[in-house]
């Protein structure tokens, strides 16, 4: 048992454990994640070096507020203020990680803000730390989005009109700072309630344009010269993010408006993940502004092979990712992408699954090239030109005596399936019977939407707790940074590790 002994600091006893971590076993998590950052720091030591205020040395390393970052999330102790509770507690884990120190909030806060370029290289480092101990086979990868909600006032938000309105307002009239001037008299009405007689149509205005919140920055901007720089830099960041359609978050302006699983609509971004199917390792993660997947395989892709080192064989990805560009670029790296078509997808979805003459219920035959309905088969007749347009076209001559005719073509004497004729599409549709044949689709179920399951369930990770891209990108690049390391000590024991 090791000993104890008693430390006076800020007028508060704390207890600190000699030959601290004695009592942790070798596949204890502070000591995979202490070691780790340690190794981390002997093979990149330029991303800690520092320069010492006045020469002297800081009171905290910051592999040692890296580690407790890392373990913090880990424990599920995501706020400073119960980050500070529990290093109050005196744990030995907690010790251990900060090697007897306790920081405080500023400090905790502050090594988080100013240091992403160290979190980012942490996360690329149990890539590497993955692919160096076997974990991660780099043939097979899985990649899959979600929806996670972002810090932001829902209320909180103004129109692009309201905002150019506002700009246009402060551009107008606050460079006149003049004793009678209309932004002086405005200035006077918002903070003594006495309307000049001349300011009357102006106040009518602003209140049919703007809401309580555009008025807001326009009170903030009346109070200073300083103020009203202020407002209009942080009105052009809200313009340069409106995207378009939707009002502009003033808590979160980079966050936009989207479509959840449960139907609701919340400002929020797309979280994208790929894994490794082998251990289902994560060997990217990416925050985007993006509401659907349409368009983003391509930096998928840079990305993966970026960090991999190597290009992998297959991706496996649903059919938000359908985009011919983006799958041709997938080829074009060698990288086969196995994607169900929209009638495949709808299959495996269960869309209308009772209906036999619906086309995603026929069986398609790849290699006859044909699908297979209640009666006969619907077969390739060549390329036709429709509506001005090269099409596939799909028939069977048997349909005006087929007994399911009226179920399946209507009031048309054939029932006719048109189909690109790109190249590609019947590539695609083989390489995905293939790979179901195979088993080798299951992956995408497990490995992606059980990894974004366990993120918001099991790890208590519903929604962001900071605002804007940058923050939630660090924020969520540490989530999975613990995730692979959780899996470095559940498959390896912790056997293949010398922990100091």
């Amino acid at each position: 048992m090791a000993s104890v002994t008693s430390v006076q600091r800020n007028m508060e006893t704390r207890f600190t454990i000699e030959l601290i971590g004695d009592n942790l076993d070798n596949n204890h998590m502070s000591k995979i994640i202490k070691w780790a950052v340690n190794d981390f720091k002997n093979k990149y030591p330029l991303l800690f070096t520092r320069d010492y205020a006045g020469g002297r040395r800081p009171d905290y390393e910051w592999e040692e507020l890296l580690a407790f970052e890392i373990y913090s999330v880990y424990s599920n102790k995501r706020t400073l203020r119960k980050r500070v509770e529990w290093i109050s507690d005196n744990s030995e884990s907690v010790n251990y990680i900060l090697n007897n120190k306790s920081p405080g909030k500023t400090t905790l806060n502050n090594f988080k803000l100013e240091n992403p370029l160290l979190i980012i290289e942490f996360f690329q480092y149990t890539i590497d730390l993955g692919i160096d101990l076997g974990l991660v086979g780099g043939e097979i990868l899985v990649a899959d989005s979600t929806k996670i909600k972002a810090f932001a006032n829902e209320f909180k938000t103004l129109s692009i009109g309201q905002l150019d309105y506002l700009l246009d307002l402060i551009y107008d009239l606050s460079f006149d700072t003049s004793k009678n001037s209309k932004w002086s008299l405005l200035r006077k009405f918002f903070f003594t309630d006495k309307l000049p007689k001349k300011l009357g149509d102006l106040v009518k205005e602003i209140d049919k344009n703007l809401n309580q919140h555009g008025i807001n920055l326009l009170k903030t901007a009346l109070q200073s010269q300083e103020n009203r720089d202020w407002v209009i830099g942080w009105l052009d960041e809200l313009v340069d993010n409106y995207d378009g359609k939707k009002r502009v978050n003033l808590t979160d302006p980079e966050s936009r408006k989207m479509k959840m699983k449960d139907g609701t609509s919340r400002y929020a971004y797309t979280l994208q993940t790929v894994r490794d199917v082998k251990t289902g390792f994560t060997v990217s993660q990416r925050i985007t502004q993006e509401k659907n997947d349409k368009k983003t395989l391509i930096p998928i892709i840079d990305d993966v092979i970026s960090n991999l080192g190597k290009t992998p064989r297959y991706i496996l990805i649903d059919n938000g990712y359908w985009d011919i560009e983006s799958l041709e670029y997938s080829y074009l790296r060698n990288i086969i992408p196995i994607i169900p078509d929209l009638n495949q997808s709808k299959h495996r979805n269960g869309t209308n699954i009772s209906n036999p003459y619906a086309k995603h219920n026929m069986l398609f035959d790849p290699v006859g090239e044909y699908y297979q309905c209640p009666y006969d088969k619907i077969e390739n007749r060549g390329i036709h030109k429709i509506r001005g347009e090269n099409k596939r076209v799909f028939k069977s001559t048997k349909c005006p005596e087929c007994p399911f005719h009226n179920k399946c073509a209507g009031n048309s004497k054939y029932r006719v399936f048109h189909e690109s004729t790109h190249p590609l599409i019947l590539e695609l549709r083989k390489n995905f019977i293939a790979s179901v044949e195979l088993s080798i689709y299951q992956y995408r179920g497990i490995y992606s939407e059980g990894g974004f399951g366990t993120l918001k369930n099991a790890r208590q990770y519903p929604d962001l707790k900071r605002r804007g891209k940058q923050k939630a990108d660090i924020d969520l690049k540490i989530e999975s940074t613990v995730d692979n390391l959780i899996k470095i000590r559940d498959h390896l024991k912790a056997t293949l590790i010398t922990i100091p």
